[in-house]
């Protein structure tokens, strides 16, 4: 079968983006303001874990263990990654507002440059 064929595929991929271009960028374009407007009104339901600030434009997600972070929240739906992919990277995450965020990395540096 042609199609097991990476370089073939290749070749097709490239030709059929190359007629199909104008509404390939189209349906990307769509995808990516519908996936915003989905993770909107997803934080609309949210509220800070630390001092319960709701409105979703203060609304962050802190990563409780960088070494497992995948990806930025917002970088995922800049990129346009699956809304599945992005819950399952939310749930590596604790809600915070911006000035509870900022503390939380505030404490940690303060905490890493102490001298003893």
């Amino acid at each position: 079968m042609p199609f097991k064929n990476p370089e073939y595929r290749r070749k097709y991929r490239r030709k059929w983006y190359a007629q199909n271009k104008e509404s390939e960028k189209a349906h990307v374009k769509r995808r990516k303001l519908e996936l915003k407007n989905w993770f909107r009104n997803y934080k609309k339901n949210l509220s800070c874990s630390k001092c319960l600030e709701s409105h979703p434009a203060t609304l962050e997600f802190h990563h409780k263990q960088t070494y497992i972070k995948e990806k930025a929240i917002g970088n995922m739906v800049d990129d346009g990654c699956s809304i599945k992919r992005i819950l399952i990277e939310i749930k590596k995450c604790e809600v915070v507002c911006s000035n509870c965020h900022k503390k939380i990395h505030y404490k940690k540096r303060v905490i890493n440059f102490k001298t003893p």
